[in-house]
C-alpha cells in the first residue's frame, strides 16, 4: 500500500517537474524532477531483475538536466523517456492492481 502511495504521487509530480522544466529551459525543475523520481528508482533497484540498474534512470534524469542548461532540449528529451516510459507503466500497473 505503501508503495501505491509514492508511485501515485511521485511519478505524475516527476514527469509534470520534469516537462515543465525542458519546456521553460529550466534545468533546475529537471533536476527536482529527478529528486522526486528517486524513491522509485531506489525501490525498484531492490528487485532482483532491476539490481543495479534501475538507479541509471535517475542519473538520465540527471543527465536531462545538464542537456537543459546546455540548451540542448532533444537530448533532454531523449534522456527523459526512459523514466517516463518505467514511470507511467509502474503507475498503469499499480493503478489496475488497487483496483
Amino acid at each position: 500500500m505503501e508503495l501505491a502511495i509514492v508511485v501515485w504521487v511521485c511519478v505524475p509530480l516527476s514527469l509534470a517537474l520534469s516537462v515543465i522544466g525542458i519546456r521553460k529551459k529550466q534545468y533546475g525543475l529537471v533536476l527536482a524532477g529527478a529528486a522526486v523520481f528517486l524513491p522509485i528508482t531506489l525501490y525498484l533497484n531492490d528487485s532482483r531483475d532491476l539490481y543495479g540498474y534501475a538507479v541509471l534512470l535517475s542519473l538520465l534524469h540527471v543527465g536531462s538536466a545538464a542537456a537543459v542548461s546546455e540548451d540542448n532540449s532533444l537530448w533532454a528529451w531523449l534522456l527523459l523517456v526512459p523514466g517516463m516510459i518505467v514511470g507511467i507503466g509502474l503507475f498503469c500497473i499499480i493503478t489496475i492492481n488497487t483496483a
